[in-house]
């Protein structure tokens, strides 16, 4: 973990350079799926208390990275509100709290990419990874259909890029969407582990595009 930290730290750095930089690194503030909180694992806390240290840190460079891109200032105060209530959930070791925050976050990752890109395939997959993110954080509460609609969104938004991939990546995106199909029979079984090992399986083959 703190090594992914690091990296971020890193690349947030280098977006000062320039904003080619900061649209290469893709803002690296981001929580991504390495500080997902798994099952009934308790989580590393201060790992997550240091990356959201480093956000903090970075996130002046950040800002006007984004306010150079035209971003919405709106988009751009609300990240911060939820940074704010992110931090306190993970220095009150609150851990569903913790990981629908994080999910919060991470869905600003396409919102600002969108604003400023025109990567359709790049900005869709960001979609694909926020709403399955989204369906995780939430799937021990007892609100299916809520879930079904993230990964709903997921499935809409892995379609377009089905339908627009020209590379190699064609396999791996067709197996992707296997996975995506085979985890939405598991939300009306309501076994929260099975999920999350296929949830594991299909974030890793996302990984691969």
């Amino acid at each position: 973990m703190s090594g992914s930290s690091s990296s971020r730290n890193s690349s947030s750095e280098e977006s000062s350079g320039s904003s080619s930089d900061s649209k290469k690194n893709n803002y690296q503030y981001q929580m991504i799926e390495n500080s997902i909180l798994v099952g009934n694992t308790e989580p590393n806390w201060e790992d997550l208390i240091y990356d959201i240290e480093q956000i903090y840190s970075n996130w002046s460079i950040v800002t006007l990275d984004l306010y150079k891109q035209n971003i919405n200032n709106q988009k751009i105060l609300s990240f911060n509100v939820d940074l704010d209530n992110a931090a306190k959930a993970i220095k009150d070791k609150n851990k569903e709290q913790s990981l629908i925050l994080l999910a919060k976050l991470y869905s600003y990752i396409p919102a600002y990419f969108e604003d400023f890109s025109d990567d359709q395939m790049q900005t869709n997959l960001y979609k694909v990874k926020s709403n399955l993110f989204n369906a995780y954080s939430i799937i021990g509460q007892n609100n299916p259909n809520e879930v079904k609609n993230y990964l709903q969104a997921s499935e809409e938004a892995m379609v377009s890029m089905m339908n627009n991939i020209q590379n190699q990546k064609t396999y791996n995106l067709n197996k992707a969407y296997i996975l995506l199909k085979d985890l939405q029979t598991t939300v009306d079984k309501n076994d929260v582990n099975i999920f999350y090992l296929k949830y594991k399986n299909l974030s890793e083959e996302l990984n691969s595009l």
